[in-house]
């Protein structure tokens, strides 16, 4: 009988808390495929998606796992809502923060953005 070797992901929230505390993260880890070549993709706009005071646009999420995208034209952050209703990063994507709309809702242009130290 053949041997199934499984892979443990990284959730979300936890692959954003250990990038802030600067802890090595497994590429196996955070490639949904377990293919590390695909984080070149990823990195690509991760310098991007963390100015975010350079966001433009919140749009309601037409994807069941992620509540709100907000991002640009180049890429976008998946805001993902906790048990106490606080958002936290739980998906980036590249490409225009429209395209992620659920059909039928608003699109929201963001006017200013305070970040909290």
């Amino acid at each position: 009988m053949p041997t199934t070797h499984r892979r443990r992901s990284l959730p979300a929230r936890r692959l954003y808390v250990d990038l802030l505390a600067r802890k090595r993260i497994s590429p196996k880890r955070v490639a949904p495929t377990g293919d590390a070549n695909w984080l070149k993709a990823k990195a690509d706009v991760i310098a991007g998606a963390f100015e975010l005071d350079k966001a433009e646009l919140v749009v309601e999420s037409g994807n069941s796992r992620v509540r709100l995208y907000f991002g640009g034209s180049a890429w976008h952050l998946g805001l993902g809502r906790d048990d106490n209703g606080l958002y936290y990063p739980k998906s980036l994507k590249k490409g225009p923060t429209a395209d992620e709309r659920k059909p039928g809702t608003s699109l929201h242009y963001v006017r200013s953005i305070d970040l909290l130290s």
